[in-house]
């Protein structure tokens, strides 16, 4: 099938069993919450059943936490990051350039200021000692060869995301995994046109913006709006978006569907 189910752990995670029949590929994005699991075990676990399953997560690889979880048919474990070049060379070249400044601005919500985005971030995260200037992996960083802790080789990301990265990076346009990296392997890996979604509700569990914290994920819910509407749409007029989602849109191409 050319289709796919991207679920993220929001609270449209439920309406994954209105469109179940539709995919036999699931890519679970970051599930690292036993409360999580639970529901999903309680309520839409029929879902999952004959579908084969891609784990997407962070560096920190806690969204593997259901590696052997005989409820689930895990096919792949994935760190949403590119393979890092020698000793991370050109993340730690970009990352010591970075500087603070205001990315992209959302109407109606204050201008957030923080650490702006950098080239090949994607092949990093690695830690520099801010004395020595030395980089000092943890077991949190991006190895080149990794293996889950029951001994499952970790794939990374294909270098072709990198123009659609610089191009967010250049935009000052927070990506996230949930949608941005995971619809860019779907897409560019396993060569999807159609593409469900769940669980991504862009934040909108934020009703009030009154301090760092709340404005940081209201601008990024705004900006992966940006990201799937003016962007991945665009890139990719032959795939089909289809979000399942609480979130409202106001206007979306043709080729995105909101379904609430």
């Amino acid at each position: 099938m050319d289709s796919i189910c991207i679920v993220g752990m929001g609270p449209s995670i439920s309406m994954l069993n209105r469109i179940s029949t539709n995919f036999d590929e699931i890519i679970i994005s970051n599930l690292d919450d036993n409360n999580r699991l639970k529901y999903i075990k309680e309520n839409i676990i029929d879902c999952f059943v004959g579908k084969s399953c891609t784990l997407m997560s962070n560096t920190k690889k806690l969204g593997f936490m259901i590696e052997d979880d005989p409820d689930f048919n895990i096919v792949k474990c994935m760190v949403n990051r590119v393979k890092p070049s020698e000793n991370w060379k050109l993340w730690s070249e970009h990352k010591l350039k970075q500087t603070k400044g205001p990315w992209h601005h959302v109407d109606g919500l204050p201008q957030l200021v923080k650490d702006l985005p950098y080239y090949y971030k994607w092949r990093g995260p690695g830690k520099i000692d801010p004395q020595t200037k030395n980089l000092t992996p943890s077991n949190s960083v991006n190895w080149p060869d990794m293996e889950t802790k029951s001994g499952k080789k970790i794939y990374h990301l294909s270098e072709k995301i990198e123009p659609y990265c610089i191009e967010m990076a250049d935009r000052r346009l927070e990506t996230n995994m949930g949608l941005f990296f995971t619809t860019l392997y779907a897409i560019l890996e396993l060569n999807k046109k159609y593409i469900y979604y769940t669980g991504i509700d862009f934040y909108n569990n934020i009703k009030v913006v009154n301090d760092y914290n709340t404005l940081k994920f209201k601008t990024m819910g705004e900006h992966m709006k940006i990201i799937l509407i003016d962007y991945l749409a665009v890139w990719f007029p032959e795939v089909t978006f289809e979000m399942h989602t609480t979130e409202k849109f106001k206007i979306t191409p043709n080729n995105v569907i909101v379904r609430n």
